[in-house]
């Protein structure tokens, strides 16, 4: 028995007995990927897309990581999947969850309410109810967004206050998404103390997908520590914070560029450029690069007012030096304001390659720098076991697939020995107080040799400025399943302190 379904157990049990004596207490339960499988109108759209050969376990739930791993132009399957995965008809594909659907038909026959919140908007709410009443359920509420555009974890985290705020006693928030259960904030749980998340996983989505099992995990729990500072993820007498970057290749890119207006020396008026076809963006962007490319150039394009909803986007674009175009969001304490955000871009302008910096306060962190270097080799040996696994896995499903080439691209690859001591040098300055102006963060920036270069888990001297430790999380690319993992794992371990660590100083991860 997994520990979520224990977990899950154990609070309709408690939650049942309450029933019984006429308090009103009740389950939150999500639709899509919790309640129902829908990797069936997934499969449609793949097929409709035109990749007929594709079978049901070569899906994931995730339009981007189906796209991702199947090798699909992302804003093509994107156009095709919101036609076919939202069409009324297709939703006669779903299949019930058994696991998660029998514990909610339990939960329901001890007295508990059951309440939807789900990310399907309201015209769908006849289409979820023939759903509910086929699964056997009787919600007392239903939840849906007013319109797709609408954030559904910031949606549904709101839901959480709104009956809490009512008195309702509710166990449970069961859900297959970690943006969601990020979204349930310290803030949040402040108002619904009781309540824990359960995360419904399927089983080897993430990298690399293998035969669809359903179980309940428990990524984390309302604790003590975070009570203690509701608003924020305490660390130290600080708290962390968190940023993302999002590149979109140059082909890819003209949803977003159309958020921007030209500068008067970009050479062309608002209307001229508005009037482009995406090519003649695309060549335009081109025909602005430097000879010889090898550092990152501003755009001169400044944002526009076209979408209210996407004011975190920077004020001005740039192309990094892998030639992508390059959104840099600006830090916030509060992790559901981070995947809102992401959120909100990807359902604008499409799914970028996404990493995200992690950053805590340095006071508490420096004060010992044997348990630092310990952290920082644990996720180094971490990356490259995750990195050997999903190679492995790649290699029984194609023989021919050149899985080495993390471990052997020129420069950026895994940490090795001569990275180590890079950073340990720098490690050990930056807890004096040294190595922490421009010249010496633009080396770890420019040297190929660099711990900045490694795919995984980086440590960035004074990125987040010189009083705080930040760190660079890469490697997920259109996986925010796998990038949410990662952070979450990181933030834990920055809140718990880095004292267990200690065992890892001084070794080296590869």
């Amino acid at each position: 028995m997994s520990q979520g379904k224990a977990t899950l157990e154990g609070i309709v049990r408690k939650l049942g007995a309450l029933a019984q004596q006429g308090e009103p207490v009740a389950i939150l339960w999500d639709m899509d990927g919790t309640l129902v499988d829908t990797r069936p109108r997934m499969l449609a759209s793949v097929h409709t897309y035109g990749r007929t050969d594709v079978e049901l376990t070569d899906v994931s739930p995730s339009w981007q990581e189906t796209a991702h791993r199947l090798g699909l132009d992302p804003d093509r399957f994107r156009a095709v999947w919101q036609r076919v995965f939202w069409a009324y008809e297709s939703f006669d594909a779903d299949i019930e969850n058994e696991e998660v659907a029998a514990l909610a038909r339990l939960a329901e026959s001890l007295g508990i309410q059951t309440v939807i919140v789900t990310g399907r908007i309201e015209e769908l709410r006849p289409v979820t109810a023939r759903q509910l009443d086929r699964l056997g359920l009787k919600p007392t509420r239903v939840f849906l967004k007013s319109e797709m555009g609408d954030c559904t974890p910031s949606v549904k985290a709101e839901v959480i206050t709104q009956l809490a705020q009512e008195g309702l006693t509710m166990g449970a928030f069961v859900t297959d998404s970690p943006e969601e259960i990020a979204a349930v904030t310290p803030e949040v749980l402040s108002h619904a103390r009781d309540l824990e998340c359960i995360f419904v996983e399927l089983e080897g989505l993430s990298p690399q997908l293998r035969e669809g099992v359903h179980r309940l995990t428990v990524p984390f729990r309302n604790g003590p520590r975070m009570a203690a500072k509701p608003p924020e993820l305490a660390v130290g007498a600080g708290s962390l914070a968190f940023g993302f970057e999002a590149e979109y290749e140059i082909e890819r890119a003209d949803a977003l560029l159309r958020l921007y207006d030209p500068l008067p020396e970009a050479g062309l008026s608002v209307g001229e450029w508005h009037g482009l076809t995406a090519t003649e963006r695309a060549e335009w962007v081109y025909g602005r690069f430097p000879e010889p490319h090898s550092e990152e150039f501003d755009l001169p394009l400044r944002r526009n007012e076209m979408s209210p909803l996407l004011d975190f986007l920077p004020s001005g674009l740039f192309v990094d030096s892998d030639g992508n175009i390059e959104v840099v969001s600006q830090p916030t304490a509060d992790l559901s304001l981070l995947w809102s955000q992401i959120e909100k871009l990807e359902h604008a302008v499409g799914a970028p390659l996404l990493q995200v910096t992690l950053s805590a306060p340095g006071e508490s962190l420096w004060e010992d720098p044997r348990a630092l270097d310990g952290y920082l080799t644990f996720y180094h040996f971490l990356d490259i076991l995750e990195r050997m696994q999903i190679g492995a896995r790649q290699y029984s499903e194609n023989p021919n697939r050149d899985v080495l080439l993390p471990f052997l691209h020129s420069w950026l690859g895994p940490m090795t020995a001569g990275k180590h001591r890079f950073m340990r040098q720098y490690l050990e300055a930056n807890c004096r107080g040294e190595r922490l102006d421009k010249k010496w963060v633009r080396l770890v920036d420019r040297a190929f040799s660099s711990f900045k270069y490694i795919t995984g888990s980086a440590y960035r001297p004074a990125l987040a400025g010189k009083d705080r430790v930040a760190i660079e999380i890469r490697d997920a690319h259109r996986n925010k399943a796998l990038l949410a993992q990662r952070v979450s794992r990181h933030a834990v371990s920055l809140m718990s302190g880095l004292e267990p660590y200690k065992a890892f100083a001084g070794t080296w991860a590869f």
